[in-house]
């Protein structure tokens, strides 16, 4: 990691989002669920927005410089996940030429959340589904002997919320928040499919 800790300076405003609104059940139903999956990520992070470039990113996020394979790692202290590593890739990221320097202009099109404990997984997606309206899709991921369920909301064609839970004695699971509308390439991301489509 080579960022700060971020905290103290989170807009208390938007983490109310989910600690207060998606506790209750509620969700704003008039918003097309990509606005709403907008604001989850909003809430979940200092302010993030998809399409930030690194100028607006540093508005938000103390610290932040942004690596030459347009990438910037940190850890930020969340009203959910607690203490959580958080990465940030930026449009390029996957095909960047190393030693480049990123382009002022590239936009941000993937935040990854460390998610460390399982209680903090289930509580966190079952806001999540409040909120965006929907009940993710159940898929899988791995080979057949060692098959990871993995939860998947698309609102739309271009923006993903990928959720995998803690893996015991591996490591924490996360949460991707993805969108492709930046870049013709697919981000780089675990292959899913139904869990059934894994069965001979």
């Amino acid at each position: 990691m080579n960022g700060p800790v971020v905290g103290g300076r989170w807009r208390v405003a938007g983490a109310a989002l989910l600690a207060a609104g998606l506790a209750a059940g509620c969700h704003p139903g008039s918003q097309p669920r990509a606005t709403r999956l907008a604001a989850a990520l909003d809430s979940l992070t200092p302010g993030l927005r998809f399409g930030d470039n690194a100028a607006a990113v540093g508005r938000k996020l103390p610290g932040f410089q942004l690596r030459t394979d347009r990438t910037f790692d940190t850890t930020l202290d969340n009203p959910w996940l607690g203490r959580t590593s958080m990465s940030l890739l930026f449009e390029g990221s996957i095909a960047s030429a190393l030693g480049a320097p990123p382009p002022p202009l590239a936009g941000l099109e993937s935040v990854i959340l460390s998610v460390p404990s399982d209680s903090q997984f289930r509580r966190t997606t079952e806001a999540l589904t409040r909120w965006l309206g929907a009940h993710p899709d159940t898929l899988c991921t791995g080979p057949e002997e060692r098959r990871l369920r993995v939860l998947r909301w698309q609102p739309d064609s271009a923006e993903m919320l990928v959720a995998m839970p803690p893996l015991h004695g591996v490591g924490p699971g996360y949460l991707q928040f993805s969108t492709t509308a930046l870049s013709a390439k697919r981000l780089a991301a675990p292959r899913l499919e139904r869990c059934e489509a894994a069965r001979p």
